[in-house]
């Protein structure tokens, strides 16, 4: 949904083959029949991608049924704007699983392969909350800075190889999410 949706239809649109992951089959059958419907190709995978057995999972059923992606848009996002006191640890947890040991998890799956042929591209999402802290939203702030930690020591990991990264981040966005 969101950015992830908006996103993948771009991408269709634009000629690719979009691989649409998430937790919820309801809103994965959608996208895919929006983009279907526009003339793109989509597929879906249904996963939870917090966890990294499911990871595992879900890229070996990529690599038989489509091989190694082109471009991997780390997107996934979890959010709760709330004051540390008010946090639980659960909250917390979940926050931090999901976008920044998501995007560890997927880019891991499938790195070696990108490696070996040399060529990729991987997009890492954050939000702008993740330079600019502010009250009221501590553990979202600390996962989306995690991104950026992430995104740059991949950047620096990647060096001399043809893998390129990029971080893209939105200050403010009208999404469901």
């Amino acid at each position: 949904s969101g950015i992830g949706a908006a996103t993948a239809k771009e991408f269709a649109k634009a000629g690719a083959e979009v691989l649409l992951v998430a937790r919820n089959e309801s809103k994965l059958q959608r996208v895919a029949a929006e983009i279907a419907f526009a003339g793109g190709k989509a597929r879906f995978f249904v996963a939870d991608i917090s966890d990294f057995r499911a990871v595992e999972k879900l890229a070996e059923s990529i690599k038989k049924e489509v091989g190694i992606p082109d471009i991997i848009v780390n997107n996934a996002g979890q959010g709760i704007w709330k004051f540390m006191d008010e946090t639980s640890y659960e909250e917390v947890s979940q926050m931090m699983a999901v976008p920044y040991f998501a995007s560890f998890y997927v880019t891991k799956a499938f790195l070696p392969e990108m490696l070996a042929r040399n060529s990729g591209h991987i997009v890492n999402m954050t939000s702008y909350a993740g330079f600019i802290a502010f009250s009221g939203a501590t553990a979202y702030i600390a996962a989306r800075t995690a991104m950026i930690g992430f995104h740059n020591a991949l950047t620096a990991d990647l060096y001399g190889t043809n893998i390129k990264t990029s971080l893209a981040y939105f200050a403010k966005v009208t999404s469901d999410y």
